[in-house]
């Protein structure tokens, strides 16, 4: 028996049921002792109790099963519970085959019958992915998927122009030839999820303003190129942008200067000094990349066909090869 103060009309009883009560209906006797003023009074009601040992049903929608994903990842899925209620959801990420201790647990935000979370600063490789629902009677349940997080961006080489070094160790400027048009080739690799389609821009930048960009093509063999024209002389920076299918960003710039073609000292004339340089760099004297622009023609080698096209120019002819 237990007793309750009256306020307002209305008694409040609370009182723990044993764990070991049986399931069914039972009657509740109620009685009201007024005192010398009050009549007496008295009532019954049923109170039915339900055993709930059942847990939620959850369920992973995102990430699917071997899905890459970015270093941060949002868990969604679906959760219910008909009797006692969903209580919370807790989705737990973690490296899988015991790769390492890195463990993330965030609560979910519930939302009907969806769960959403976001879990960050994961590393690259594969992760077992729980979310774990308890109902309000502290019945677990869980659901389980797994992932590949790719949290790098790709790897890029600018191969065409080439960026040369000195004797010192500093980079010598690609050459692009003014006026006409140029290939820039970059190799782009990315061994988790790949290089997301059109993710790879190339632009070609001055005192910070871009000049040229072209999304890259795709050559079959891990390198990429784009045709840029309408440069005129002077320093650019050669800006190569890549993108893989999770999103990761991979930007580098590299030093780069435009030059009329034949004028492969850089004194911005075209005469027999260059006609000089050009003989020196065929015989070896003068590496290519010392001399700006020698590759005339563009097919990746300076040989006696650039030579050719120099003596070509000097006598007049318009410089209208493609690089």
């Amino acid at each position: 028996m237990t007793s309750a103060t009256l306020t307002n009309g209305t008694a409040t009883v609370n009182y723990t049921l044993p764990a070991n009560i049986a399931v069914k209906n039972y009657t509740i006797v109620a009685s009201y002792s007024g005192g010398s003023k009050f009549l007496s009074s008295s009532g019954t009601g049923t109170l039915t109790i339900s055993a709930d040992t059942t847990g939620p049903v959850v369920n992973i929608i995102s990430p699917s099963s071997g899905q890459f994903t970015a270093g941060t990842v949002t868990v969604t899925g679906t959760v219910s519970d008909n009797q006692a209620g969903v209580a919370s959801v807790i989705v737990q990420v973690q490296k899988s085959n015991g790769g390492g201790i890195e463990v993330s647990s965030v609560p979910a935000t519930i939302n009907g019958n969806t769960f959403t979370a976001q879990v960050s600063n994961l590393s690259d490789g594969p992760h077992d992915v729980k979310a774990i629902a308890t109902d309000r009677a502290g019945n677990p349940a869980q659901a389980e998927s797994n992932m590949i997080v790719d949290a790098t961006g790709p790897n890029t080489t600018l191969i065409n122009p080439t960026i040369g070094l000195t004797s010192e160790g500093e980079p010598i400027p690609g050459v692009l030839l003014a006026g006409v048009p140029n290939r820039v080739t970059a190799r782009v690799t990315d061994s988790a999820s790949g290089i997301a389609p059109t993710g790879v821009l190339i632009k070609l930048e001055r005192e910070g303003a871009p000049i040229a960009q072209v999304v890259g093509t795709s050559n079959g063999d891990g390198t990429f190129s784009g045709m840029v024209s309408g440069l005129t002389a002077g320093p650019v920076n050669i800006v190569v942008i890549a993108r893989d299918n999770v999103g990761n960003l991979r930007v580098t710039s590299s030093p780069g200067r435009v030059v009329s073609p034949g004028d492969l000292n850089g004194d911005t004339e075209i005469n027999n000094n260059d006609l000089i340089v050009m003989v020196q760099v065929l015989l070896g004297i003068i590496p290519p990349e010392l001399a700006a622009g020698s590759d005339l023609n563009g097919d990746g080698r300076v040989d006696i066909f650039d030579l050719i096209r120099l003596i070509q120019i000097l006598q007049g002819a318009s410089p209208t090869a493609t690089r």
